[in-house]
């Protein structure tokens, strides 16, 4: 929750790299955790090798889902939705050349989704005329995409809107969360947990303000329990 930093998609690789550094060794000094997810597109596809060698504890990434998403497109074209930052990351050229060369892909960077979802969990309601325009450049395409990536670990907070942005012509979105869910809960079975008392639902943050109700009810109203927020 590195909201000192936010919004990670418009920075610079080297940037991106040490502040995840940072954040992640100081909240490792904290809580000795037994794995670690890095649950942003935009740092996985530069950070992973360098947190690797920082930490001895298995790291989990999180990439764009452009293979299963090549797999089930009927049209063969799939589109891409993520930052800007990660469409233009080498890393992701690297997925779409291994996994969609029998694709047509379409990739869209969009900053200001990241900003609409950060503001839905803030209560404030998304314009659904507004992810329309967004969206354009998927919807008009000589060929429309039956299946879109959701690239961003944001993304899937809009994901009720940006069904009905694109009614009814029936896109299936696809998002990386249950496979990620899966690699953590297998690394777990494989490495020892931590002897230590377990403590849930804390989210740790980087720069103090005060965070209204309407995050909470956010949380609620995904059926989550809302965290414990901590200041790092």
């Amino acid at each position: 929750f590195d909201n000192a930093a936010f919004p990670y998609g418009n920075k610079h690789a080297e940037v991106v790299t040490q502040r995840v550094q940072l954040c992640l060794q100081q909240l490792c000094n904290y809580c000795t955790p037994a794995l670690i997810v890095v649950a942003c597109n935009t740092a996985s596809t530069v950070v992973l090798p360098a947190l690797r060698n920082q930490f001895t504890i298995p790291v989990v990434g999180v990439v764009p889902a452009i293979k299963p998403a090549a797999k089930v497109s009927e049209k063969r074209c799939i589109g891409l939705l993520a930052t800007s930052a990660t469409i233009g990351r080498s890393y992701t050229a690297k997925l779409i050349k291994s996994y969609a060369q029998h694709c047509k892909v379409i990739s869209l960077g969009s900053d200001e989704l990241v900003k609409l979802a950060e503001d839905k969990m803030h209560g404030q309601p998304v314009s659904v005329n507004r992810l329309k325009s967004i969206l354009l450049p998927f919807t008009t395409a000589d060929t429309i995409p039956d299946c879109i990536v959701l690239g961003c670990t944001h993304f899937p907070i809009l994901k009720e809107e940006l069904i009905k942005s694109t009614h009814p012509l029936g896109i299936k979105w696809i998002d990386s969360g249950n496979a990620i869910a899966q690699r953590v809960d297998t690394l777990l079975s494989e490495t020892q947990r931590p002897h230590r008392q377990e403590v849930k639902h804390q989210a740790f943050y980087t720069r103090k303000h005060t965070f209204s109700k309407a995050f909470e009810h956010f949380f609620i109203q995904q059926r989550l329990n809302s965290p414990q927020l901590l200041f790092l």
